[in-house]
């Protein structure tokens, strides 16, 4: 029991210590090229600091919905489209709003 407490309690410490800088002068960010099938995306990464290309989903394609917490998403759904749920196909698709 000791073990998985302080096991715990080291998880805390190491995610707080991973939290966002406050000047985004101090992060290092890649030069962005985004390619046709692509958007740019200002201040997606690193704790709004950085700039990211996202993959254009078009309308009537799969998707992966945005899981808050977790990674910064790779695409996400054209414009006026959004990715939702469709119990017919059960999956998720960019369809419009």
């Amino acid at each position: 029991m000791l073990k998985i407490l302080l096991l715990f309690v080291t998880g805390i410490i190491v995610a707080d210590a991973i939290g966002c800088v406050t000047d985004c002068k101090k992060v290092h960010c890649k030069p962005v090229h985004c390619s046709e099938d692509q958007m740019l995306v200002k201040n997606a990464l690193n704790c709004g600091c950085c700039d990211q290309c996202r993959t254009i989903i078009r309308k009537g394609k799969h998707c992966n919905p945005s899981i808050f917490g977790g990674a910064p998403p790779t695409s996400q759904c054209e414009e006026g489209t959004s990715c939702t749920y469709v119990e017919r196909y059960g999956t998720t698709l960019c369809i419009g709003r």
